[in-house]
C-alpha cells in the first residue's frame, strides 16, 4: 500500500484497527437507566471496503472508528484501512466512510487495542499484535508475533515495533487496553489454522496459549498473565462501570461456536491479583464466533451480533442473526434476545460503541456459504434504551428537600438548574471539573452514571432507599477524566 503522508496526518485524529474478535477502546461510564431493555437497528451508511473478518478500534477523542485487514469476496488477504466518522446524533445515528492508505502489514487477524492517554498525548496509540500472513494456504495459517503501532498525535504507522519479553505467535486473539493499570491484555488465539483446511472439511484445534499483557512503564515489555486460554475468534469489551473486561463467543476448533463468557476484574491496583474467571449469567448466551460485541455505556449492557454458530466455511455454515444483549444491571446479569431486531447474516463483522450517538456501530461482514461469498458493505447502528419502571404501590416517591428547608451537607454548592430529584453539587468537584461539564450534567442528568438509581439498586426505591442526587466524581481520590473518572450521581458527598 502506498504511503500517503497527508492521509496519515489526517489519521492522527483517531486510532486504527483491531480484528472483530479483538479489543475496544475504553468508554464512558453508563447512564444506567432503569427498566427493561429495548433496542432498534438503523442503517447508518455504506462502506468503501469489500471485506469481512475486518476489525476495528474506536477513538473516543475523535468519535471515529477504523477498520483494518480482513479478506475480500475472493478470500484474498488485505491491508486496506477505512476511517468511519460519526456524523449523526443519538436520535439519528449516521456515519461516513473514507479509505485511508498506510504502510500496514498485509496480515490476517491481528488483534489490536487503542491506548488512550488523551488526544494531545504522544503516548496515545493503536497497538496490533500477531496475525497470520498465509491464512488461505493449505497447511498454512501459522501465527505471527508481529507488533505494529500507530502513533495518533504523530500520525505515523510503524509496521514493526521491538518489544522486550516473550509473546507466543497467534492470530484470532482478543485484546483490550486496561486503563486501570495502563496495560494491554491479549487473551486467547490460535497458533496455526488454515482457512483452506477448514474449507476442505478439517478442523483447527486450539491449544492452551498464555495470557499476556503489554506494559509501558520503562519501555515496551511483554509480561506473563494469569494462566492460559483455549479459545479464538472471540470478542472483548471494556465495561467502564464495573472496571472489567468481558470476553464473549469464540471457538476451539475453527468450525463451531461455543458459549464462552468470562470477565477480568481490573479494580485491584495490584496487577498480580487480576484473574480471568467465568461470568455467571441467566438466559441464552451467543454460541458463535467471528461476532461483534460492544459495551453500551448508555444502558450498562453488553450488546452482541452476528458471527457463525456452526459449520464455518462448510456447506452447512450457519450464521447467528440474533441481537443478544447482556443486561449488566441485573444481578446476576441476564441475556436478553431483542425480538424482531436483525440485520441479517453478518459473519466476521465488527462492532464498537459510539459515545457521541449512544449507539453500537456494526460494520462489514459476509453472508453464510462458501460457493459464492457475498460480502455486506452496509453499516448499521444499534440504539438501546430502557423503559422506565413505575414505582411499586406503597413504596412512595423518592424523598426530596424543598429548597431552603431541611438539613443539607456542608460540602455542597446549590446548582442554579433544577430537576425532580433536587440535585446537589459536591464541593469536592469545584475547581476540579470544568464548569461546562457540570452544567451539561445538570441539563442532561440521564447521561451521567447513577441517574435515577436508588442508593441500594437491589431494593425498591422509597423513603429508606432514596434516589441518588449528589453529583461527584466516580473516584474522588483521583483527578477528573471524562472517560476513566467521570461524574456520577451518588448517595452523598465525600
Amino acid at each position: 500500500m502506498r504511503h500517503h503522508r497527508s492521509l496519515i496526518r489526517l489519521a492522527a485524529l483517531v486510532g486504527i484497527c483491531a480484528l472483530g474478535f479483538s479489543g475496544p477502546a475504553a468508554q464512558a461510564a453508563p447512564a444506567q437507566q432503569t427498566g427493561p431493555l429495548s433496542c432498534r437497528w438503523q442503517n447508518a451508511g455504506s462502506s468503501t471496503l469489500d471485506q469481512f473478518a475486518t476489525g476495528s478500534v474506536y477513538d473516543p477523542n475523535a468519535n471515529s472508528m477504523w477498520v483494518y485487514s480482513g479478506l475480500d469476496s475472493q478470500l484474498k488477504i488485505s491491508n486496506r484501512i477505512e476511517m468511519i466518522s460519526m456524523t449523526g446524533t443519538a436520535a439519528a445515528p449516521k456515519v461516513s466512510h473514507k479509505a485511508v492508505n498506510a504502510p500496514a502489514a498485509t496480515i490476517f487477524a491481528p488483534t489490536c487495542a487503542f491506548r488512550n492517554k488523551g488526544a494531545d498525548s504522544d503516548d496515545t496509540a493503536v497497538y496490533c499484535f500477531g496475525g497470520t500472513k498465509n491464512p488461505t494456504d493449505v497447511g498454512g495459517g501459522a501465527g505471527d508475533d508481529l507488533v505494529q503501532r500507530f502513533l495518533v498525535k504523530k500520525g505515523a504507522w510503524e509496521s514493526s515495533v521491538t518489544v522486550a519479553g516473550s509473546f507466543s505467535p497467534r492470530w484470532g486473539a482478543a485484546a483490550a487496553w486496561d486503563p486501570v493499570h495502563d496495560v494491554i491484555w491479549v487473551v486467547g488465539g490460535v497458533q496455526q489454522c488454515s482457512l483452506k483446511d477448514l474449507i476442505d472439511g478439517k478442523t483447527c484445534q486450539a491449544r492452551p496459549i498464555g495470557i499476556n499483557y503489554l506494559s509501558f512503564d520503562g519501555g515496551l515489555k511483554w509480561n506473563a498473565g494469569p494462566g492460559n486460554e483455549t479459545v479464538f475468534g472471540h470478542a472483548v469489551a471494556y465495561d467502564s462501570a464495573a472496571q472489567r473486561l468481558i470476553f464473549v463467543g469464540g471457538t476451539t476448533n475453527g468450525r463451531d461456536g461455543i458459549s464462552y463468557l468470562k470477565q477480568m476484574d481490573l479494580k485491584d491496583p495490584d496487577i498480580s491479583k487480576v484473574k480471568l474467571a467465568g461470568l455467571n449469567a441467566g438466559g441464552t448466551a451467543p454460541a458463535s464466533f467471528l461476532l461483534g460485541a460492544a459495551y453500551d455505556a448508555s444502558v450498562n449492557a453488553l450488546v452482541t451480533y452476528g458471527g457463525v454458530s456452526r459449520g464455518h466455511l462448510s456447506s452447512k455454515e450457519t450464521a447467528d442473526t440474533r441481537t443478544l444483549v447482556l443486561d449488566l444491571t441485573a444481578a446476576p446479569p441476564v441475556w436478553v434476545n431483542i425480538s424482531g431486531q436483525s440485520i441479517g447474516e453478518r459473519i466476521g463483522g465488527t462492532m464498537q460503541f459510539d459515545s457521541k450517538q449512544n449507539a453500537s456501530i456494526f460494520a462489514l461482514g459476509r453472508k453464510s456459504g462458501t460457493s459464492n461469498i457475498s460480502t455486506v458493505r452496509t453499516t448499521n447502528a444499534l440504539s438501546c434504551n430502557r423503559n422506565a419502571v413505575p414505582t411499586p404501590t406503597g413504596s412512595g416517591p423518592a424523598p426530596t428537600n424543598t429548597p431552603g428547608t431541611g438539613p443539607r451537607p456542608t460540602d455542597e454548592v446549590r446548582p442554579t438548574a433544577t430537576m425532580a430529584s433536587d440535585p446537589v453539587i459536591c464541593e469536592a468537584i469545584k475547581n476540579r471539573v470544568p464548569a461546562a461539564v457540570v452544567n451539561e450534567a445538570l441539563t442532561a442528568p440521564d447521561k451521567v452514571a447513577g441517574y435515577q438509581q436508588p442508593c441500594n439498586p437491589n431494593l425498591v426505591p422509597g423513603p429508606s432507599n432514596p434516589l441518588r442526587r449528589y453529583l461527584g466524581l466516580r473516584n474522588p481520590s483521583q483527578v477528573y477524566h471524562p472517560l476513566f473518572n467521570s461524574l456520577m450521581w451518588k448517595c452523598g458527598c465525600p
